[in-house]
């Protein structure tokens, strides 16, 4: 898939939603309240923040992908006129986070994507072909808008401490008795230690 691309030094690029749940970067649908603060619903608005990226729910149909195809073909046929990059930009970071039917039922599970489709699988090969062949600068804070969201991501996703301790949480605390099987193996760690220590050297 797409997504599996590993970024170079110095580039950023958008991984999928199964690899960021593992390595300790959060998902997250984005809320808008629409009230005092005139804070209104952009389908485009991914925001990293506290640790997770906040993605607006996307509602998909059998013409999502048409849609978004018709539209990148708009931009990049208006280059030249100002239009901007916005939706090729959404639809690049999409066809990176959901190309896998494990992505895409981590992201309905959370509530962020929302599919009227047969299977999950159908959805994640829609995205995965979404930008075929689309030509686009990554790394162009003018074309990319999601640039900063992209790199602050990256780098909470290549911190190998959050990458430990979320694998330790998914595979040893997602269970109640694994968790507490788990515990209890650490505390007979602890305490073999310390009678061995005091075997060794006894007080006097």
């Amino acid at each position: 898939p797409v997504a599996d691309n590993v970024a170079a030094r110095g580039k950023r690029r958008w991984h999928r939603a199964a690899q960021y749940h593992v390595n300790g970067v959060g998902l997250k649908k984005r809320l808008f309240s629409g009230g005092v603060d005139h804070s209104h619903h952009s389908l485009l608005d991914v925001k990293f923040k506290g640790g997770a990226l906040e993605i607006p729910v996307l509602h998909v149909y059998d013409n999502t992908c048409s849609l978004l195809r018709n539209l990148i073909a708009m931009e990049q046929a208006s280059s030249d006129s100002g239009v901007g990059h916005y939706v090729t930009a959404y639809c690049i970071f999409l066809s990176r986070l959901m190309c896998t039917a494990e992505d895409v039922t981590l992201l309905a599970k959370k509530g962020i994507v929302v599919h009227h489709l047969g299977s999950d699988e159908v959805v994640a090969g829609l995205f995965a072909d979404l930008c075929k062949n689309v030509v686009f600068n990554e790394d162009d804070d003018e074309c990319n808008y999601h640039r900063a969201a992209c790199k602050a991501a990256d780098e909470r996703y290549q911190k190998r401490v959050w990458n430990w301790m979320t694998l330790l949480k998914h595979k040893h605390f997602s269970n109640p008795w694994l968790a507490m099987a788990t515990v209890a193996a650490v505390l007979v760690t602890i305490c073999t230690v310390v009678q061995t220590f005091f075997t060794v050297f006894p007080r006097k």
